[in-house]
């Protein structure tokens, strides 16, 4: 079986984090883009392997990234920059839920994918003032993967691992 999962990329100082929102647990560091990418991979394979072999439920309904543009002046007040800002949506009961990517702090709730916008929007226009305040950094990128399920021989090494 074969799943598709968003991953988060953060550049961090001199190296590469990545996660899944939606396998909890499941993380992966690398000193370049393309390791990252193929460790989390690997990661992830593994952590769905063990969630099967371990009745645990595989997400159904995964997150997406939601890329919302803001408007700041720059702190010399030399004019306006736009910061596009990368956000997490996820499809919950009933509704959606809006989270920021780089501390997953939920921002709001909505009923419907258009407010869940709406909401991102004013939930990072201000979240946005307070972290350029501060002189943070956004995640850099999203990527979606497909993900086969792990070989044998990785989830025993892994569960080893785990003892």
């Amino acid at each position: 079986m074969i799943y598709r999962f968003l991953v988060i990329v953060e550049d961090g100082p001199g190296n590469y984090s990545a996660y899944s929102p939606d396998l909890l647990g499941c993380v992966a560091t690398g000193r370049t883009r393309e390791q990252v990418e193929r460790n989390i991979y690997e990661a992830m394979q593994a952590h769905l392997q063990l969630m099967l072999a371990d009745n645990d439920p595989i997400p159904s309904d995964p997150s997406f990234a939601l890329y919302v543009s803001v408007p700041h002046s720059d702190k010399q007040g030399e004019g306006e920059r736009m910061y596009r800002v990368l956000t997490i949506v996820r499809e919950e009961v009933n509704g959606y839920a809006v989270y920021a990517a780089d501390t997953d702090e939920r921002l709001g709730w909505a009923t419907t994918l258009n407010e869940a916008e709406q909401i991102a929007y004013e939930a990072v226009k201000a979240y946005s003032l307070e972290r350029l305040a501060e002189d943070a950094t956004y995640p850099s990128y999203e990527v979606y993967m497909t993900v086969p399920l792990a070989t044998e021989e990785k989830v025993a090494a892994l569960q080893g691992q785990k003892s």
